[in-house]
Order: C-alpha cells, then sequence, then structure tokens
C-alpha cells in the first residue's frame, strides 16, 4: 500500500484511486507497472531497511563475536596438552565424560553472562593493548642481567600448617589484647603518635599553665575544673588534639566522643560523623584511639566496617566476621549460644563502637548489628546492646553493594510501609534505628585536595559539585581536559608516576583484563621471571539437602555431573584454570606472580593483624612445590603490607611480612556455556593488583587512573574521582558518561543532605552552649520539628545547594519513619516493634 501511494503512475484522490473493491492490496501492487526509476527507488528502499534489520540484530553480532574469542581468561600456552578453546552447549550432557568430550571438541555456543565477560575484556584489552612493553626500566633503559637475577625469598622453616598456626596464634593474641586482658608494650597503631606521650602520661605536675582555649573547652564539656587542669586523662586529651592538629570540625567531634568515653556516660551516644570524601574522619577515628592508646585502655573501642578494604584502611575488622554473621545469615535469629557468648565476649569491655564507611551499611545491615548485640547482652531495651555507637561515612559515595540492598536514606522504607514481609521489616526497623543518631558533625575543610593552584581549587569545586550531581560545564571542561586520547595511553601509562598504580573502574571482568595484560609487563619492566602457580581442584562434595525442594532448586542453579570420583577430567581441568577470577569466585586458578609485584588480597585472614580482605601487598617470596604432572602450586606466599595502619610483624619474618596460605575452599565456577559447577579449589587468595573496582578503593587516597566509562551513576563516580590528591594525579582513560554528573541527585538523597545538615547545626550550637531551650527530641523527626519552630524564619541549611527549597523547605520529613523501637522477643521469630 506504501509503494502504491508514494508511486501509483496514474496518482490518486481517494482510496479506490489505489485499489478495487474486491482486489487486495498485494494483487494490486503485482499488476501494476511503475515507472523504472520508481522501481529503482523501491529496490533501493529494501535494501536499506535489510541493512537496518542486520546493524541492529545485535544477538547475530554477540554470536559473530563469541566465535573470535578464545576460550576462558589465560591463554594455553602454560598447558601441555587438552584444548580447552570451546565447548558446545547440549542440554544432554549429564557425565563428567560428555563435558570433557565437549570442551575438547571445537565449534561452540556461548552462554550470555560469559559472552557479556569476554566483550568487557575485550574492550578494555583492545583500549590498552599498546601499554605492552617489554624489556626496559622505569627510565627507559634496558634491563641488566644482575637486575634479572634476583631470587625470591624463601622460608622453609616451617610447613604451610605450621605457617598458618602462627597466624592464628598471633590474631588470637592480638584479639586479647585489643579486649585489655593481655598488656604488652608495642608500638603504636597509628603512625603519628610515636611522639612521647609516654612522658605526658609519667607526669604528676600538680600546677599547670593552661590558656584560655583550654580552660573554655573545660568549662564547655562540663568538667570538674577543680582537678581538671591537672588530670592525667585531661593533659592526654589536649595533647591528642595538638598533635593531630585537628581543625574545628575534627575537634568537635573528637571532644564529643572523648568526654562521653571520659565521664562513662551510662546514656549512649547514636553519633553520625558526616563529610565529603577527604575531610579527614579517618583522623579523627585516628585521634581516638591514640587517646585511648595513652590512657592503656585501647580495648573500649571497637573499629568495625562493612568490607575487609574499608577495615584495612582504619586497623579494624569487618562487622560480618567479629559479631558472627554467616554468609548464609540474614536475619541471625538461629544464631547459635556459642556464637552470641563470643560475641559477648568481644564486646564485654567495649563502650564505644565505631562503624565506618556506612554509606555501604543497609537498612538491614544495620538492624543485624543492633540485634546481635542486643541479644548477646540480653538488653532488649536499648539498641545495640546499650552500646554507644559511632557511624561514619559520606552518602555521596558507594550505596551498599549487592541487589535489594537499600541505603538508609531511601524513601522506600517510610512511616507507611506495611512492612508486611520479613526483610521488610527488617528494613523499617534499620531506618528508625539510623534516624536514632541525632548527634551529627559534618566536616567541611577537604584535608585530600589540599593543592593551592587554580586548577586544584576549581577540581575541589568540581569534586563538590560532583557529590550532588550537579556539575557545571566548567567542571566537566576540567575533567576533560584530563581525558587521555587512546594514541597517548602508552605514554602515560608507562611513566613512572602511573606505570604500577592501579587503574580503578566498576567492572570485575576490566580489573581481570587490566591484571592479565600488566603482570607480563611488569615482569618484563622490572627484568624479572613470571611464574605461574596452579591450583589444586576437586569435584566439590554435593551436600545433603533437607527436603526434595532444597535438592531441586540447587540442581537448577549449579550442573553436577555424574562422576566415578572427585577427581577432575583433564581437559575440565585445563577448562577451570582458565577462567577468569571474576567467574570463580574471584579465587584465580592460575596465579602468575613474581617478587615484587603489587597483590590484592582476596581473604580475611587476620584482619587484627591488617591482613583482610581489599589489604593491598606487594610479593616477598613464597614456597612452592611441583607436582607429577609438572605444575608449580603455591604453599606458602610471603607479602609485604604496603602502608598498614600499624606495624605487624611474626615470628621469624621482616617486619610487615605476612603469610598467606594455600587454603581449601568451596566455590561456583561458571563455564563457557554458562552452566554453573561446585568445585573444592586450594589456592592462595590473592589477585595481581594492576586494577581495582570502585568498592575496592573507597577510602583510600593515591595518584589514580581511572577507567570510569562504565561506572553506574553519580556516586561511583564521585567516589572514583575523589581518590586522587590533586589534578595532575587523575588520569582519566576512555571518558566518561556526562549525563551522569548532571541533573541533581534523587530527592531521598538530597533530603538527607539537608537533615544532616540541620542536625550538625544543632549539634554545634549545643557544643558551644548556644541551642536555645525549645530545640529537643527524641529522634530525628521530633528534633528537626523543634528546630523549625524555633528557627523557621531563618532556617539555614545553605550548604546543600541543591535541595530546592522554594516552594516549602519545611515539609521534608514527613514521611520519615518516626518512633522507637522496642525489642521484646529473642526467638526465631523477628522482634516485634511498636511506633510510637
Amino acid at each position: 500500500m506504501t509503494m502504491l501511494v508514494l508511486f501509483n503512475p496514474t496518482g490518486w484522490r481517494s482510496g479506490t484511486d489505489l485499489r478495487a473493491e474486491n482486489a487486495t492490496w498485494e494483487k494490486t501492487f503485482e499488476h501494476t507497472e511503475f515507472e523504472p526509476q520508481h522501481v529503482k527507488v523501491m529496490q533501493n528502499m529494501n535494501v536499506l531497511y535489510e541493512c537496518l534489520d542486520a546493524r541492529d540484530d545485535f544477538a547475530a553480532q554477540r554470536r559473530a563475536a563469541g566465535e573470535t574469542f578464545a576460550f576462558g581468561f589465560m591463554s594455553n600456552s602454560h598447558e601441555d596438552g587438552g584444548s580447552a578453546d570451546c565447548a558446545e552447549a547440549q542440554e544432554d550432557k549429564n557425565t563428567e565424560s560428555d563435558m570433557a568430550q565437549l570442551l575438547s571438541e571445537s565449534g561452540c555456543e556461548i552462554g550470555k553472562h560469559t559472552m557479556k565477560i569476554r566483550t568487557e575484556m575485550a574492550h578494555i584489552t583492545n583500549m590498552m593493548s599498546t601499554t605492552r612493553t617489554s624489556g626496559k626500566n622505569n627510565t627507559g633503559v634496558a634491563l641488566t642481567s644482575a637486575d634479572a637475577a634476583s631470587l625470591p625469598y624463601s622460608n622453609t622453616s616451617k610447613t604451610a600448617v605450621e605457617w598458618k598456626a602462627l597466624l592464628d596464634c598471633a590474631k588470637r593474641d592480638e584479639i586479647a589484647r585489643r579486649e585489655g586482658y593481655v598488656r604488652t608494650e608495642r608500638k603504636s597503631r597509628i603512625d603519628v603518635v610515636a611522639t612521647g606521650f609516654v612522658s605526658v602520661r609519667a607526669k604528676e605536675t600538680p600546677v599547670r599553665v593552661i590558656t584560655q582555649a583550654d580552660w573554655d573547652r573545660l568549662i564547655r564539656h562540663g568538667l570538674d575544673t577543680s582537678r581538671g587542669p591537672q588530670d592525667s586523662r585531661v593533659q592526654i586529651l589536649h595533647e591528642v588534639a595538638d598533635t593531630f592538629s585537628l581543625n574545628e570540625e575534627q575537634l568537635r567531634a573528637f571532644e564529643i566522643a572523648a568526654m562521653h568515653l571520659i565521664h562513662h556516660s551510662s546514656e549512649p551516644l547514636r553519633m553520625y560523623l558526616g563529610g565529603m570524601g577527604g575531610t579527614g574522619k579517618s583522623r579523627v577515628v585516628s585521634s581516638l584511639t591514640y587517646y585511648l592508646v595513652c590512657c592503656g585502655e585501647e580495648y573500649r573501642f571497637a573499629v568495625l566496617g562493612p568490607t575487609g578494604s574499608s577495615a584495612s584502611l582504619i586497623d579494624g575488622a569487618t562487622y560480618h566476621s567479629v559479631l558472627g554473621f554467616g554468609h548464609q545469615s540474614i536475619d541471625n535469629s538461629h544464631a547459635s549460644i556459642s556464637a552470641l557468648e563470643k560475641v559477648r565476649g568481644r564486646f564485654s569491655r567495649v563502650d564505644l563502637v565505631f562503624i565506618d564507611e556506612v554509606s555501604m551499611v543497609s537498612c538491614s545491615d544495620l538492624y543485624r548489628i543492633s540485634s546481635q548485640l542486643t541479644k548477646a547482652f540480653s538488653n532488649p531495651e536499648q539498641s545495640f546492646g546499650g552500646k554507644s555507637v559511632l557511624l561514619a561515612g559520606d552518602f555521596g559515595q558507594l550505596p551498599p553493594a549487592g541487589g535489594g540492598q537499600t541505603p538508609l536514606y531511601s524513601d522506600s522504607v517510610n512511616a507507611w510501609s506495611s512492612a508486611q514481609k520479613p526483610h521488610e521489616q527488617r528494613n523499617a526497623i534499620g531506618k528508625a534505628l539510623w534516624h536514632s543518631f541525632t548527634t551529627v558533625v559534618i566536616l567541611k575543610q577537604n584535608m585530600r585536595q589540599t593543592g593551592v593552584s587554580d586548577e586544584d581549587n576549581a577540581f575541589q569545586t568540581a569534586l563538590s559539585n560532583m557529590r550532588y550531581k550537579c556539575c557545571t560545564k566548567e567542571d566537566i571542561a576540567l575533567l576533560n581536559r584530563r581525558v587521555v586520547p587512546r594514541a597517548n595511553v602508552d605514554e602515560i601509562l608507562n611513566t613512572p608516576r602511573f606505570r604500577d598504580v592501579s587503574i580503578i573502574t566498576a567492572r570485575n571482568s576490566h580489573r581481570d583484563a587490566i591484571n592479565k595484560l600488566k603482570q607480563q609487563q611488569y615482569a618484563d619492566t622490572h627484568g624479572k621471571c613470571l611464574h605461574h602457580f596452579y591450583s589444586l581442584d576437586t569435584w566439590a562434595k554435593t551436600p545433603e539437602s533437607s527436603s526434595v525442594r532444597a535438592t531441586q532448586r540447587r540442581n537448577d542453579r549449579t550442573f553436577d555431573p555424574v562422576r566415578s570420583t572427585n577427581s577432575i577430567d583433564p581437559a575440565i581441568q585445563n577448562a577451570l584454570w582458565n577462567l577468569a577470577p571474576s567467574l570463580t569466585e574471584h579465587h584465580a586458578g592460575i596465579l602468575s606472580l613474581c617478587v615484587g609485584m603489587p597483590v590484592l588480597l582476596k581473604s580475611n585472614e587476620a584482619t587484627e593483624l591488617c591482613v583482610t580482605n581489599g589489604a593491598e601487598a606487594e610479593v616477598y617470596g613464597w614456597n612452592s612445590s611441583t607436582l607429577p604432572s609438572g605444575k608449580t602450586v603455591l604453599d606458602t606466599l610471603f607479602v609485604k603490607l604496603l602502608k598498614p595502619p600499624r606495624a605487624v610483624q611474626l615470628e621469624g619474618l621482616p617486619v610487615n611480612v605476612c603469610t598467606n596460605c594455600a587454603c581449601k575452599c568451596r566455590i561456583a565456577c561458571t563455564m563457557q556455556t554458562d552452566d554453573v559447577v561446585k568445585i573444592s579449589r586450594e589456592q592462595v587468595t590473592v589477585l595481581p593488583n594492576f586494577a581495582m573496582t570502585d568498592f575496592a578503593s573507597q577510602g583510600r587516597t593515591r595518584p589514580t587512573t581511572y577507567a570510569p566509562k562504565f561506572c553506574r551513576n553519580h556516586q561511583s563516580l564521585y567516589t572514583v574521582f575523589s581518590r586522587s590528591a590533586s589534578l595532575q594525579g587523575t588520569v582519566i582513560l576512555e571518558g566518561f558518561d556526562e549525563g551522569k554528573l548532571r541533573g541533581g541527585a534523587s530527592s531521598a538523597l538530597r533530603r538527607e543532605f539537608r537533615e544532616l545538615d540541620i542536625l550538625d547545626d544543632i549539634t554545634c550550637r549545643r557544643s558551644k552552649g548556644m541551642l536555645p531551650e525549645g530545640i529537643v527530641g527524641g529522634d530525628r523527626a521530633e528534633l528537626i520539628r523543634s528546630y523549625e519552630r524555633v528557627f523557621r524564619s531563618e532556617i539555614a541549611s545553605n550548604s546543600v545547594r541543591s535541595f530546592n527549597t522554594s516552594h516549602d523547605p519545611f515539609k521534608i520529613f514527613t514521611d520519615h519513619v518516626r518512633g522507637s523501637v522496642i525489642m521484646c522477643d529473642f526467638g526465631q521469630h523477628f522482634q516485634s516493634f511498636v511506633w510510637q
């Protein structure tokens, strides 16, 4: 019909001119004689549509691209025999021999997930393929044979089991010391604190000259001035403030927490320490730790984090390990008595619990933390078991990891939530607990980007705008100036400043591709020999299920081939070795290492000794053995921790050198056809550290190279860009999505910033003794409402520029969860709660 309308040779004025009443459009078209030029146009139009169909057939493009990718992650140059290049997905493969035969055949079908991973890896490989160098050091001079002849450190005085036992023993000693049961003289946990506090503790001077500021500080915080100036604890407090050079906001936060500890207040402290990245939140924690170390009461302070990476930066532990959260535990209603006894023992002498990176703590996580402490101390009348809690972090940074996690600022949990399902109840209680934190200190002075140049000042402004997702054209132009063209990637990444620095990216597949490219480059550049260490794999034993339905669900998720033994066929083993770490739960099948190579620890071996998931280190040496097949396996890897929060020394090893022994664990591996198989893998849990994800980078300061093109949102971009201390230390590969930095943050996030700013103003006025009597409240809603009544005509919060207050600036908390949570049941059911 369309062709007849456009090219009818006789023209038309109505539909009957085009087609007779008893004819069809197809017959009419076939019997119509068009002009030759019109026929040519119609033929070209058909070709055009066919081209568009081919262009938009993404499934066909993925299939075609899959045929050009080699199977797996590692090349087969390390294998003696057997081809694992591809596999043919068949629905009827049931036995191990069938699977091995498929892996040895050519012509394969690749699963969607594997294809996605390979496409992402190929993209980053093509971008960085020009960075491969050979035999050159950082000055461009060829290496000598002496440089290449360095041998790795090896200590065979102990077996892997004995090294593991030594690490566990040191871990137990550290736990006992932290709990205050072992008094040992040792170096301080913080580098800056090695400055004469022993003399301060030994002083017994009855008279001391104090300044007016010291006197005002004593009066403001209600100390007994008849004993305050000469009290050793007060002297230490002043010395800590001077030693750490705390600014006004940092000093306020430190004094609030320190005074709470000095007075042994019975009323639990609920405090939040906020501020954008680099404002010195960790420094406040260091000053508190230092104060308690000097007082001999370090056991009163517990430092926790949501991830191993965040815990490793503050000399703490993950709250999952300390509180006994199992991998399958959701509500902890089935926590064993022994687990609760361990928690009670660890926190029996703790008065203040610090949790860092609160932006990554979900509502359900906060509920779980409070629930576990409440159960451990059998104190249902108070949240967190009656312990004081200090939360720190920046909600402008990354939200909780994993799907289905609800951030503390989310507006999906409010006063009108039905809370009919268990996870909704956990989120509701967690949100109510978060709103009980009414003591707020926001740090505003940036201590990381401290450059004095105009560019650095503009960089600070861009980061501040990025936090609220309101970057200007000038901010975008400034960042675009640091984007490196693909032709210059080789030159930039091979400079001494950036060559061995981890590239921050958003995806594990990009991390794997960069590590694969740069590990050989590192060995060539530094004249080292790259050693390949293989894992020991066996089929995992099938766990017994309590029900038929559980067995069916497990079979739907995983492929468990029929086999005679748990030994893996060589063809399947080669395929498993060649899988990328992102497909094997970050347990590498083949570790390619050399002395001095930067690595990232991937397991919590001993969080108390800074040997934790996410800690950065470099290879110091290893003990290895050779299998009958000629493959080399790692028994013990010696790593030197890089910039740990405190010095660590194990018996018989240099300072900061720790052991990482091969351990056996059950993992899920995603094969080429997207089949998931369960194996038991024995391998040292480290990965090369030439790239890290945005989650692993949070909290670190470094000269940074970014690949932010695939960052998920403005919070990811802000986390990535704020790692660098200066604009000149920022290198951006491939550009970034400008749309993710404009348009304003979500209403829930902007409201959270505004309310925290109001609570910060209330806390500031209270600490200065200038808070009007009418501002009172037991939770956030009551406190802000009273603040509104007093300061309605001059309500501030101008620092939160992206919040639009032009219409009704006071109705910003009407949908919040308000009330007190009453825990009343510790059985296997969820604690009931009452809204007031």
